[in-house]
């Protein structure tokens, strides 16, 4: 399974793909439990767990 994220000024690339491919790419919902890494929140918990410093 391939997952490709694609913005509205993207889309024509998209189009290409698809013609050159000589198939389109199917457009699906994300799965509810889908989990996307977010590197700001690592750090925050990095910080909450390390405690301060005095």
């Amino acid at each position: 399974m391939v997952l490709t994220f694609t913005t509205d000024l993207e889309l024509p690339m998209v189009r290409k793909i698809e013609q050159a491919v000589g198939k389109r790419m199917d457009v699906l919902d994300l799965p509810e439990d889908l989990q996307i890494y977010n590197p700001t929140s690592d750090k925050k918990k990095k910080i909450n767990q390390g405690g301060t410093r005095r």
